[in-house]
């Protein structure tokens, strides 16, 4: 039976591309092998694309990303793709900070 890739070594072993993603269309391809010399071997890469999403910044405006995993030769997104692109396409509400005067 098939299992579903979950450390980067796994994502690695199987092909798999995992693509940093930006609003503002920049976009990375980083290789899972970063992942388990950053977070450990240990590391669910699979669950802990929120977290990594949070963790980085765009290289290009300095935004958060969205992580996206994909087959390098499939030409149609996957789920978390076409999440990617959802999200691309409906940006989340600014987050208004009150000032503060001193």
């Amino acid at each position: 039976m098939l299992t579903s890739p979950h450390t980067p070594r796994e994502f690695s072993n199987a092909g798999i591309a995992v693509r940093v993603l930006c609003r503002c269309g920049h976009e990375k391809r980083m290789d899972p092998m970063d992942f388990e010399f950053t977070h450990g071997e240990h590391f669910d890469l699979a669950r802990g694309w929120a977290e990594l999403s949070a963790q980085l910044r765009c290289e290009a405006c300095g935004d958060r990303p969205v992580i996206a995993f994909g087959e390098p030769e499939r030409s149609s997104p996957s789920i978390v793709e076409g999440h990617a692109a959802f999200v691309a396409e409906h940006p989340p509400a600014p987050r208004w900070r009150a000032a503060v005067s001193g």
